[in-house]
């Protein structure tokens, strides 16, 4: 504004635009074989099967939304250029300056002098400089969307930052958990922890305890006859039970 004109090479970014780090191009980043809430658009679920390479897939898409947290305007001085009063102007590229210029086309000033509302517009350029490039961007199509003045100062547009901030940090947490229950799942399977219970190897194996308690009880070649423990009072499932149970398991597992 004024004095301070930025000049964006690459032409100005529309509501339909994609840069690098806009929510549209980290969504794509996101892997495709994740389950998707259909009340909470911000979390993920984790499928059945996950890929051998899940996890280092979620963990990218984590690092990606980290790194557009991340992405903050610089300001350079490109040079100088006379305009039409003869006058030197100072040329800059800065994002802020772009980013704020196209939300102060799509809204109406209020009546107010031109210095002061020169002097609101860097205000409002400098406050929001502490925020990434993106989440700036959209928080002015959101508050264009809804508003029809240009913002009065930071406070207006300060909810519309952080929520536009608050939806990246909330599906970079749900990545960085999926990332990590999926890697416990991979730890499970290695050590076969998945593997499903035979009902038959139960029953075996039951069968095998109790005759070794049998024997141990009457006593075996020259040892001596062991008292037996009272266990009247205890019922001992048989062994078509306990089998049925691991069937349960299996069955719950899947």
């Amino acid at each position: 504004m004024g004095q301070e004109i930025a000049i964006r090479e690459a032409g100005a970014m529309t509501a339909n635009s994609a840069t690098p780090y806009s929510l549209t191009s980290l969504l794509a980043f996101v892997p495709d074989w994740l389950g998707h809430d259909l009340f909470d658009t911000d979390r993920y679920s984790l499928p059945q099967i996950v890929p051998e390479d899940g996890v280092r897939q979620l963990r990218d898409a984590a690092r990606r939304f980290d790194d557009s947290l991340n992405d903050f305007a610089e300001r350079r001085f490109l040079g100088e250029r006379r305009d039409e009063d003869g006058g030197m102007r100072r040329i800059f590229d800065d994002p802020m300056d772009q980013i704020l210029g196209e939300l102060r086309l799509r809204t109406m000033i209020r009546n107010e002098h031109q210095e002061e509302v020169r002097g609101r517009f860097r205000l409002l350029r400098d406050d929001c400089r502490r925020h990434a490039v993106e989440v700036v961007r959209e928080a002015c199509l959101a508050y264009a969307a809804e508003e029809k003045f240009f913002p009065g100062g930071y406070a207006e547009i300060r909810p519309y930052i952080l929520k536009a901030q608050g939806t990246r940090s909330r599906l970079s947490h749900n990545l960085k958990q999926l990332a990590k229950e999926a890697e416990r799942i991979a730890e499970r399977r290695l050590r076969g922890d998945d593997e499903p219970v035979d009902p038959e190897e139960v029953r075996t194996l039951v069968e095998e305890m109790q005759r070794a308690a049998r024997e141990r009880s009457v006593g075996v070649g020259n040892e001596p006859r062991r008292k037996p423990v009272d266990t009247s009072r205890l019922r001992t499932p048989t062994a078509d039970e306990l089998a049925s149970i691991a069937e349960e398991f299996n069955g719950a597992s899947t």
